[in-house]
């Protein structure tokens, strides 16, 4: 889905957050918030955060830093792809392992298709909020309150 947005704030009103993605979001070294006013560059480009996993007993095992690269044409955002840390990935699998009836069970079950299926349909479904104005801009509801 191609997203209609011009700045890195639009973009961050439109990113999840909480169950799992409770970090911030950057583009390069800036946070996004740091930089909502500026508008979203041509080509090809990158944003990361990370993600909080959890394993099959429920608890928090650790973060898995990712990237999620979008083009832009300078009208309209296109998500193309998420790369997780692969070796990141393995040491938290390893570490949170554990054993289920003398089977040894993965702690955490984290995958690209995950991330970026929760990515996607989080920001189509804000997006879609937003283009009804049921919803006010994040920048809008902090001015507010």
């Amino acid at each position: 889905m191609r997203f209609e947005i011009q700045t890195y704030g639009e973009l961050l009103d439109l990113l999840p957050s909480g169950s799992g993605f409770d970090c911030d979001w950057y583009h390069g070294a800036y946070r996004l918030v740091e930089k909502a006013d500026d508008k979203i560059r041509k080509g090809i480009s990158w944003i990361k955060t990370d993600f909080h996993c959890m394993n099959e007993a429920g608890y928090y095992c650790g973060y898995l830093p990712f990237k999620v690269e979008f083009c832009f044409d300078g009208k309209a955002l296109l998500l193309y792809d998420v790369y997780i840390n692969k070796k990141i990935q393995k040491s938290i699998e390893k570490e949170t392992e554990f054993f289920d009836c003398g089977e040894k069970v993965p702690g955490i079950w984290i995958d690209e298709s995950f991330l970026f299926d929760s990515i996607d349909s989080n920001m189509q479904f804000f997006y879609n909020l937003k283009k009804e104005r049921k919803i006010l801009p994040l920048a809008m509801q902090s001015s507010i309150s």
